[in-house]
Parts: C-alpha cells; structure tokens; sequence
C-alpha cells in the first residue's frame, strides 16, 4: 500500500502542477484594452477593459464571446432580396466579481463588407454602452466553423 501511494502521490502533484499552470497560461492570455476603444474578440475568448483613468481601476471588465445562438444572415449576394435576417449572439461580462450574460442582435445585410463598421447599433446595459460594429464572417453560404467568429465591439462607461 505505501508503495502504491509513493507512486501515485508524485503523479498526483505532477497533475496538479500541470493543471494550474494550464489555468495561469490562459488567464495571461487575455487581450487588454481600455474603454472606448474598438477591439476584436473571437468566439470563446476573453477580452479585458480597463479604464483610461488609472483612479477607476477597480472597475475593469472582462468580455467573454460566449455564443452564437443563430445566424440566419442572409448571404451578401442576396441581400438585395432579403429583409429581417439576423444573428443572435451572446457575450458574458464579468463586472465586480458577477457575471451578467447579454444578449445581442446583429441585423443582416450591415457591415457584410469587412471594411466597413456598422454604426448606431448599440445596447445600454450595466451603465455602459456596447456598440455592435460588426460579426465576421460574413456568410456567403453558410458559416461551417462557427471557432471563425470574430466580433468586433466598443464599449463605453456612460
């Protein structure tokens, strides 16, 4: 019995170490930027918003793209005959130790080309603004990989 528990307790540390290490790595791996600035966050990563003035630092926000729930965006070929598309999708902010999942509308036929950001799209919540400027990629089709997404977002401290 103790021969087994010398062998295993090395494995278990080793494991343990590995599993922490793991955790650190991705937590450093969190883009920083500040509020009001445009920033990319792709499907499943975090995005951390801190404020310009240095005396507000414990209100900084981490931005999760959580999901794409539905996209039915019509194809950029045919937007001409289409009207009412959509895509819903869904961020998480973690603010002051709460999470709050939000839920967000991006219209079809708006930003399908990649150079251009939509404008007026907004949503006030938590006493910040979240401007949508623009869910990539485009469909053309279909989308097939929905790790591609990438949204493109500004929030501000209202």
């Amino acid at each position: 019995m103790k021969k087994n528990l010398l062998i295993l307790l090395p494995l278990f540390i080793f494991t343990v170490v590995l599993v922490e290490c793991d955790k650190e790595d991705g937590e450093m791996k969190k883009a920083s930027f500040y509020f009001g600035d445009i920033f990319t966050v792709k499907m499943n990563e975090f995005v951390v918003l801190t404020p310009v003035n240095s005396a507000e630092k414990d209100n900084t926000l981490d931005v999760h793209f959580k999901e794409v729930l539905f996209d039915n965006r019509c194809p950029a070929s045919d937007c001409h005959l289409c009207y009412g598309s959509r895509a819903d999708i869904e961020i998480s902010i973690l603010h002051q130790n709460k999470t709050f999942d939000i839920p967000l509308t991006v219209p079809g036929c708006f930003g399908k080309d990649n150079n251009i950001d939509m404008a007026g799209l907004y949503k006030d919540t938590l006493g910040y603004q979240i401007h949508i400027l623009r869910l990539s990629p485009y469909p053309e089709v279909s989308i097939d990989n929905v790790s591609d997404y990438e949204l493109r977002l500004k929030i501000i401290k209202l």
